[in-house]
């Protein structure tokens, strides 16, 4: 144990200088930009087209008058300027401005903006809602919502409220994080959110031993995904570093130590926290946060996760991955001797009801939408990730609406953005009426999941001007039940690659497994991936995943990777050092030549491949059955930026199939081994990756071929008919001359006679 006097001594004497008792400055006025609309999320349509806009602010700062939104918008150049917007803060209203143009002036889709001043007290700590209600009219009669394209507005993504706060001396919340050391991002998002040619630093810090061990790795992972849950932390602001940095980087910015004692008692850390890692015993853990300034400068925030052992750290981030376990943490100087436990109330989170409920007993209970023309509302369910509806479940709803609703009054109902059904809304259902939708199999949870009703309610020509909304509108009764039948999600193919560590809400049966080698490639993996799943999981109170390191002479360790499914990452020469020999790879590299692949069997050199690609295939799981893992990654490396973006991004993903896939960060090839293909699979990929440009895009090439088959079988169909026309022709040709010799052999015959 590296518990030496000096060492103390030297901690002690800067402390002082790194952990100040109040930093000066804390009074300080703070201004900064918070965006409100996030690109390509701002169009609104419709001719009374409304839309609500959240943005989130620091809490540990005082805010006064000063503050002012800046809304940049431009509009359909036929809008008249009878038409309108209004902006409200809060569910206060703020401002207004005409958007059209009036008769004779000259259409314009010019960029315009409104820009009016916040009052003190109507920005709050926390979230915040900017809602925008909008008249949009083309023309001066009296309105109908026909879907008119041209009656539209889009919000820039430019606008901003600029804040102006005072700043107030920190003190230690551990109970608060991750909020605690993600909300320093929010003085500074625009830099993130904006194109740029450069990357702004980090305004995070995620610091371990360059050597990070299993339980290292795995504070990281479940580190990052607690500051992805919150939802405004970008990826690209929060980096990655060893422990070594500490000293320099700790004033700059907040952040999160990872360590075993040893190592952290090399670091200048408070007299008291270093006193508590000295006394850890066998098996235990140390959670603390510690503020971290110097005199005139801002004060930082820095969580420290230890151990007096492997054990002990893994108790430390288990204990930081629940935010209930958090809250009932005794002192900030945490010493931890065991595993959270989850109490029956916590683990229903994370399992769908059991049993039919009534749409009363959701939080907000039954639905009314009132308004002309579209309306929506929704309610939040527990039906988690890892889930997903059969067959069966359905809906049974109690409804009621005004009398003077025209026939194309409807409402539609859908779970987690999948249609359930639809209703016509007429002079029979005026009255309270009842029906019955079943529930599509297949439809996967969310967090939250959302059961959503939108409407459109029209009572005919009316102006819009001067709304009468109280005169349309649709009840759902609280009544109404909702019978969700579900089945955990099932791993068929790679369609759903990015839910395969998704297959518990708590993400204790994810496993990632990475090559032990230490790099920052690999930790800043590990980082966007821990994030991306936090993001996915943003209300849940526990985030578990699991982590395993490979090696060519150590492979994963078992307890960690049994009864669980997940990604292996690393390069194709890697992969069967993790599954091990007996796995079935339809890609790895050559075992007796490093230069070349077996592609499903099929010996081909490996630089006939674009260098860029990533390669992602599906493998049962060699330690459990009923399991199942993806490899992910390059030909000779992690695959960057490629491999993130087929285990993250929506739009790759939802290309993916079949058992084997592969992709440039353009293209998308997918293979399936478990069928008869056409062509192997390394002429497949070669067609697309092939270095120095494939042959193009796979669907391009599926369309000219099917267009070649097509033409091919009209010219067999040509060459058919002119053949059955010709052979049609001989046939009568040949039975004329029949009938004309026996007709001539007859009258011979005859004269004979």
């Amino acid at each position: 144990m590296k518990t030496k006097p000096t060492l103390l001594a030297a901690a002690a004497t800067l402390l002082a200088a790194f952990f100040p008792a109040s930093a000066a400055g804390s009074d300080a006025e703070i201004r900064f930009d918070a965006p409100i609309v996030r690109p390509g999320e701002g169009r609104l349509e419709g001719v009374l087209a409304k839309k609500e806009f959240a943005f989130r602010l620091p809490e540990h700062v005082r805010y006064s008058g000063g503050s002012g939104l800046s809304l940049a918008w431009r509009g359909s150049p036929l809008l008249m300027d009878v038409s309108t917007l209004t902006v409200s803060l809060n569910g206060r209203q703020l401002a207004s401005a005409r958007v059209g143009h009036a008769a004779g002036e000259a259409e314009s889709q010019d960029r315009r903006t409104l820009a009016a001043e916040i009052p003190g007290g109507m920005l709050q700590p926390g979230w915040n809602r900017v809602s925008i209600d909008c008249l949009l009219q083309t023309t001066a009669m009296n309105c109908r919502d026909v879907d008119n394209p041209a009656a539209w507005i889009e919000i820039d993504d430019t606008s901003r409220v600029s804040v102006s706060a005072a700043g107030q001396p920190l003190f230690a919340e551990l109970q608060r994080f991750p909020d605690s050391i993600a909300e320093a991002a929010l003085l500074e998002l625009p830099g993130f959110l904006s194109p740029k040619e450069t990357v702004p630093e980090p305004l995070v810090s995620l610091l371990l031993p360059w050597d990070a061990g299993d339980s290292e790795l795995r504070t990281l992972l479940i580190a990052a995904a607690r500051l992805g849950q919150t939802g405004y932390l970008p990826e690209e602001a929060v980096g990655i570093g060893d422990i070594s940095e500490f000293t320099a980087v700790s004033p700059k910015r907040n952040g999160i130590l990872i360590g075993l004692r040893e190592e952290l008692l090399e670091l200048p850390l408070p007299a008291a926290t270093a006193m508590a890692l000295e006394k850890l015993g066998d098996g235990e853990g140390l959670l603390s946060e510690e503020i971290v300034g110097r005199d005139g400068g801002p004060e930082r925030r820095w969580v420290i996760v230890a151990g007096a052992d492997p054990a002990g750290l893994e108790k430390a981030a288990l204990s930081l991955g629940s935010s209930v376990a958090l809250k009932n943490a005794p002192s900030n100087c945490w010493t931890v001797s065991g595993v959270p436990v989850l109490s029956p109330l916590v683990e229903r989170l994370a399992h769908p009801p059991g049993a039919p409920l009534q749409l009363g007993t959701l939080d907000g209970g039954g639905l009314s939408l009132r308004g002309l023309f579209r309306n929506a509302g929704a309610r939040e369910l527990e039906f988690p990730p890892g889930y997903e509806t059969a067959a069966g479940g359905f809906l049974e709803l109690y409804f009621n609406h005004a009398e003077n609703l025209s026939k194309t009054s409807a409402f539609q109902v859908l779970l987690n953005d999948a249609p359930v059904g639809g209703v016509s809304l007429d002079a029979g259902n005026t009255g309270p009426s009842r029906r019955r939708m079943a529930i599509p199999a297949g439809i996967s949870g969310r967090d939250p999941s959302l059961l959503a009703v939108s409407s459109y309610l029209d009572i005919g020509s009316t102006d819009c001007a001067h709304r009468t909304n109280e005169r349309a509108w649709v009840d759902i009764s609280g009544d109404s039940l909702i019978d969700l039948r579900t089945a955990p999600i099932e791993i068929g193919d790679l369609r759903k690659l990015d839910r395969i560590l998704l297959r518990d809400a708590f993400l204790r049966r994810a496993a990632l497994i990475v090559p032990g080698e230490p790099g920052g490639e690999r930790d800043g993996l590990v980082k966007a991936i821990g994030m991306h799943l936090g993001s996915r999981l943003a209300h849940m109170p526990v985030l578990w995943p699991e982590l395993a390191t490979y090696s060519a002479i150590t492979p994963p360790d078992r307890n960690r990777v049994a009864s669980r499914s997940g990604v292996v990452l690393g390069s194709a020469n890697q992969w069967s050092e993790a599954f091990g020999e007996k796995a079935r790879l339809v890609v790895e590299e050559s075992a007796s030549n490093p230069d070349r692949l077996l592609m499903r069997g099929e010996d081909v050199p490996k630089d006939s491949f674009d260098p860029g690609i990533s390669i992602a295939q599906l493998l049962p799981s060699p330690w459990s059955g009923g399991e199942v893992f993806a490899a992910v990654g390059g030909l000779s490396g992690f695959g960057g930026n490629n491999t993130l973006a087929m285990l993250t991004e929506p739009a790759v993903c939802e290309r993916l199939r079949g058992t084997v896939a592969a992709y440039d960060g353009k293209t998308v090839v997918t293979y399936d081994v478990r069928s008869v293909q056409e062509a192997s699979l390394a002429e497949e990929f070669g067609a697309s990756f092939a270095r120095g440009g494939g042959k193009g895009d796979p669907e391009d090439r599926l369309i000219k071929k099917t267009e070649a088959g097509i033409a091919a079988a009209g010219g067999s169909i040509l060459v058919l008919s002119v053949a059955i026309v010709v052979l049609g022709a001989l046939f009568f040709s040949q039975r004329f001359m029949v009938r004309r010799t026996r007709k001539k052999h007859g009258a011979e015959e005859g004269g004979e006679l």
